[in-house]
């Protein structure tokens, strides 16, 4: 991928893995991707965001990633979080997976966060100013990077009670937010947003195709499998988490059989599969 449009980071400052300052993983940082397809310019754009001018001159800025279950969210912010750029520009970085529990709870989230930085459990700790001033000292002076993934409270004024001990970072400082809904998205001090669309038709079909056994397949018998997988992945309406899983699905049956291929597109499978992204929130 091009970064050339990309600001260079300091060269002062130096990711924790590479200075021995983390003592823990998150437990909800997702694994780093291996591939993505057609979704190069989406991260691009996120990580012009989190290291533009705007975000620099600031104590701490929220950088929102919106769009519907299954676009593929969680994946475009991970391979961003992963990456040379980020990593090298950050003093910290930190990872949470809302559950409702935490979304409710400021108590609760406030602990993940600590948790995720520090990599030490807070215990049963409740006292919020207490867990405000852990997690003040924690960030204090430092450039951080904070994924909060799957945000969905609509309150304005839980988002201002978060604000204040993130505020204790150095300038440059990130949470990035990513989340299904236009409200969380349209809360006032939110201010950078980048919102992920549906992928074209070719490109569902270049992610079931993936599929090494469906490859081969495609490959041995290609104008009748080509026709009818794209018309598959026509179906999928542009969700590579339900290409995937339509993938994984023809790649589980007798993948050389014309009547497997015609089955699946005629199957209820779209209907399931469209459950399974509204239940697989955490990998979008």
């Amino acid at each position: 991928m091009e970064h050339a449009r990309i600001p260079s980071p300091s060269k002062s400052s130096a990711h924790p893995l590479m200075s021995g300052k983390v003592r823990g993983k998150s437990p909800s940082l997702p694994g780093m991707p291996c591939h993505i397809f057609g979704r190069g310019d989406d991260m691009e754009h996120i990580i012009e965001l989190i290291l533009s001018d705007d975000c620099r001159g600031r104590y701490v800025s929220f950088v929102r990633v919106v769009g519907a279950s299954g676009l593929g969210k969680t994946t475009l912010v991970s391979l961003a979080y992963h990456g040379t750029w980020v990593c090298e520009y950050f003093d910290a970085k930190g990872w949470v997976f809302l559950s409702a529990e935490r979304f409710n709870h400021m108590g609760v989230l406030l602990r993940a966060i600590i948790e995720c930085f520090t990599g030490v459990s807070c215990g049963g700790l409740t006292d919020l100013d207490q867990l405000r001033e852990i997690l003040e000292e924690e960030l204090m002076g430092k450039r951080f990077l904070l994924v909060l993934d799957n945000a969905f409270n609509e309150d304005p004024n839980f988002w201002s009670d978060l604000l204040p001990p993130l505020s204790a970072g150095a300038k440059g400082s990130v949470v990035v937010v990513t989340t299904r809904t236009e409200l969380v998205a349209n809360i006032e001090g939110l201010k950078h947003s980048y919102q992920l669309n549906p992928l074209e038709d070719h490109i569902c079909w270049r992610i079931i195709e993936s599929n090494w056994f469906l490859r081969r397949e495609i490959l041995n018998g290609a104008p009748y499998f080509v026709g009818i997988g794209e018309k598959i992945a026509a179906k999928c309406k542009g969700v590579p988490l339900l290409a995937n899983v339509v993938s994984g699905t023809l790649g589980r049956g007798i993948v050389s059989e014309k009547r497997w291929w015609a089955a699946v597109l005629q199957s209820d499978l779209w209907d399931m599969s469209r459950q399974e992204v509204t239940y697989s929130r955490r990998t979008t």
